[in-house]
Order: structure tokens, then sequence, then C-alpha cells
């Protein structure tokens, strides 16, 4: 068991994905300038309706920075592994602690050697990510090649457009399973 900080937001980038945030609060402001003088990240979490979160988060690193024009700080971060939030408290500026433990592999880009060899059987996922790709919005995500099992899951999960709740469902499944989870989900997608 070990604490991160945590970051609720309506969205949360997945393992081996970047994402972009703005920070203008000073709790996270703070967080962020410890964080970063410690060289450690913090985890964000799919925020809920009335201030809660979902308990599965994903760990982030902190990969990049700079001041905005509009004066608000920019960061980059990318997803490092899941991490379920045991308990929390809340400090006296209104940041949030977890109590956290790893779920599952980790796939940060040091890490996605070792996970599994995407194999043939996945062709149509990959064609399916592949035409999501060339999306000129998410193009700008500039995704990084899905050459193993873990990147190609991580990825479609991360672009599906499917609920919060089924979202963390699938975050604790194995590589395998979560591909075959991703496939008969956009089987239904596809019929509905």
């Amino acid at each position: 068991m070990f604490e991160l900080p945590i970051f609720p937001l309506g969205q949360m980038p997945l393992p081996g994905i970047r994402f972009p945030m703005r920070i203008f609060e000073r709790r996270y402001l703070d967080m962020i300038s410890r964080q970063m003088r410690k060289s450690e990240g913090f985890a964000i979490a799919q925020a809920q309706a009335g201030g809660d979160f979902f308990p599965l988060a994903v760990s982030v690193a902190i990969v990049d920075w700079d001041q905005l024009p509009d004066g608000l700080l920019g960061i980059t971060v990318e997803g490092i592994e899941v991490v379920h939030i045991e308990a929390h408290r809340v400090e006296e500026s209104g940041l949030i602690i977890g109590a956290c433990h790893r779920v599952g592999e980790a796939a940060s880009p040091d890490e996605l050697g070792d996970t599994s060899v995407l194999s043939a059987h996945w062709d149509g996922l990959t064609e399916v990510l592949d035409q999501f790709k060339s999306h000129p919005g998410i193009a700008e995500l500039n995704l990084p090649a899905a050459d193993t099992a873990a990147a190609l899951g991580w990825q479609l999960l991360q672009l599906l457009p499917v609920s919060a709740a089924e979202r963390q469902k699938a975050l604790c499944l194995s590589e395998q399973e979560r591909l075959s989870w991703l496939a008969a989900t956009l089987d239904r997608l596809s019929r509905e």
C-alpha cells in the first residue's frame, strides 16, 4: 500500500497514453510543484456525480510542463498503471490523498516490452484503432504505435465511447481479457 495525491477528472489517461492538463486551482498547483520536486506523479481518478470518484484510477507521471499564454500551468502526464484507491483523506487545502495498491500490469513506455506480443488474432481491433487514429481530432493525441496487446487494449479503451462504469470493469482485466471485452463491446456498439 502506498499514498498518492488524487486528481478527480471527467476522464483519465490510461497506461501508456499522454494527456494534457490545465492546472489553475491552488491545491493542484501546490501538488504539481511538490510532486515535480520529488520526481513523483499522482493518480487521476474518474469523477462521479456528487463529487465522488471511482475507486480504480491511473497513476501518472508528469512528462512535460509549460506556462500557457493565459497564465495557467499546462502539464502533460502519461498514464503508468492502474491503482485501486482503498481509502482516502482530504487535507486542509482540499487535496485528496489516497491509500492505493497496484492492479495488474504496469504499462509505462520502459515496461511495454515486457507485455505480451500482439497476435494476428486481434487484427480486427488493430484495424479499428487505425481508423480511429486517422480522425483529425484523435491524430492530435499522437498515440504511440500499438504493437503490443497492452498498448492496443489501452488505446482502444481510451477512445471507445463506453460508460465510466464499463471502463472501470475493463481496467482490472488481463491484457487478453481486455481485448476480448473490447471485441465484444465493439460488436455491441456496432449493433446499437
